[in-house]
């Protein structure tokens, strides 16, 4: 069965961490979610019956976290960047930070005074 490719969504960050919350209650009861991909749509939508997703965009949305995911963990390999505890951000060196940025992103980071 081909599955039509949907349109780009934006994602809340409430949103986010109930899709982060269900992959981890899978694993919880000792399942791989890799494996019970094609229900987290469904149970998305019974957790919020507001919530209408369909399984690409859940897809999408998974990927756009692992790569996250990596970024952050490779950045924090680094022994000049560090994770803030209490702001949920990296810190560190900003000439550091800012090459980083220009090397993943291709942007120069602007730190303000």
């Amino acid at each position: 069965m081909v599955r039509r490719r949907s349109a780009p969504r934006a994602w809340t960050d409430d949103e986010s961490r109930i899709l982060v919350d269900m992959m981890l209650c899978i694993g919880d009861v000792g399942e791989r979610w890799e494996e019970n991909i094609e229900m987290l749509p469904i149970m998305l939508q019974l957790g919020n019956t507001d919530l209408r997703l369909t399984q690409d965009q859940v897809e999408e949305k998974i990927n756009s976290l692992k790569m996250e995911y990596f970024q952050l963990k490779e950045m924090l390999m680094s022994s000049l960047l560090h994770w803030d505890e209490v702001n949920h951000m990296v810190k560190g060196d900003p000439e550091a930070l800012d090459l980083w940025c220009r090397i993943w992103f291709r942007v120069p980071l602007r730190f303000r005074n």
